[in-house]
């Protein structure tokens, strides 16, 4: 690969920790710029605002003071050192304060070109955290390509999975899976209840599919599956929470109860958070039970995250879900790694 120039643009002392900045610096990394824009378009990390100005400025530099053309760069360093913390003080009561230190980092990004003949169309892919990508099968969808067209089918596909959620709510819908080829849209309906989905004689799949295909403009193929074990699936079991606390139920006995059945379904942790008004109180306020073990600091635990939302008269409840269901080989089909290599 021929690479002659670099543009350089730096953010020192950024408000930021340095451990929260590498986590946008490492979805950029080596990605051509338009496409590296495109993804934190769609980021929620508080620190992608300034990694994306970073790198506009490092484009500024490039088209403005040598001319060159967005296409033929892309982002060959982005670096994330750590700064010095900044000492601030929060008031409290009786006119007392105390101090909190801030962290700060620099973030650089280095822009270089790439030769024409040497350019290469990577495929698109999503934001995933590193090393997931090879337990779970994470990677480039089919029929993926251009940052215009890609983002085209993402549009496309929030409005087929918020149709099907729309329309239907009370099926156990956790997860919707789209694949594209040339001439038709794969949809696979992971549901708990395929009946509802079905009907009678396949009469509201059939409907389902008509909506669907005018929503894409094109023929849609549909594939329903079940979901074996809804109770230790952690959507589900989010969903299930929120619906119940819609119809004013006690938080307290509906997470009880939902952590005690994952239990005896088989689940080796289960972890509940639910924040909001509760019951109806005044002040906002955070509860969370657990039970069994949730390693969220290693990536070889299969750990499932749920997320709902219960919009009540008082406002809105977020329910928050983690079920463990064991190490990644021991699932069927999972990936074995040296680290399970035993002595001897």
């Amino acid at each position: 690969m021929d690479e002659d120039r670099e543009f350089k643009a730096c953010h020192r002392f950024a408000r930021i920790s340095a451990r929260k900045a590498r986590y946008v610096m490492d979805l950029v990394r080596g990605l051509p710029v338009e496409q590296a824009l495109n993804d934190l378009k769609f980021s929620l990390k508080r620190a992608t605002p300034m990694i994306s100005k970073v790198i506009k400025s490092a484009l500024a530099n490039a088209t403005q003071e040598a001319g060159l053309e967005v296409a033929s760069l892309y982002i060959s360093q982005a670096l994330v050192d750590v700064g010095p913390s900044i000492k601030r003080w929060k008031p409290r009561a009786m006119g007392r304060a105390y101090p909190r230190m801030r962290r700060t980092c620099h973030l650089s990004v280095i822009l270089r070109e790439r030769k024409a003949a040497a350019k290469e169309k990577s495929p698109r892919r999503a934001p995933a955290v590193a090393g997931v990508g090879a337990q779970e099968g994470a990677g480039a969808p089919p029929g993926a390509g251009t940052a215009e067209s890609s983002e085209k089918l993402l549009v496309e596909d929030q409005r087929i999975r918020q149709f099907i959620k729309r329309e239907y709510e009370f099926a156990g819908i956790p997860k919707i899976e789209i694949e594209r080829d040339r001439e038709r849209v794969h949809v696979f309906l992971h549901t708990a209840r395929p009946g509802v989905i079905i009907g009678r004689k396949g009469a509201k799949v059939d409907k389902l599919k008509e909506d669907l295909q005018k929503i894409c403009g094109r023929e849609v193929k549909l594939e329903i599956r079940e979901v074996t074990n809804p109770e230790v699936n952690a959507q589900l079991v989010a969903d299930s929470i929120a619906q119940q606390l819609l119809k004013r139920a006690a938080f307290r006995r509906v997470m009880k109860t939902a952590i005690k059945t994952a239990r005896d379904k088989g689940a080796q942790g289960i972890r509940l958070q639910v924040s909001g008004r509760l019951g109806g109180s005044e002040m906002a306020r955070c509860e969370s039970f657990s039970e069994g073990k949730i390693p969220l600091q290693t990536l070889q635990a299969f750990v499932e995250y749920g997320f709902s939302e219960a919009f009540t008269t008082y406002g809105a409840i977020g329910v928050k879900c983690w079920v463990y269901h064991g190490p990644y080989a021991a699932q069927e089909g999972g990936v074995l790694h040296g680290t399970h290599a035993k002595k001897g």
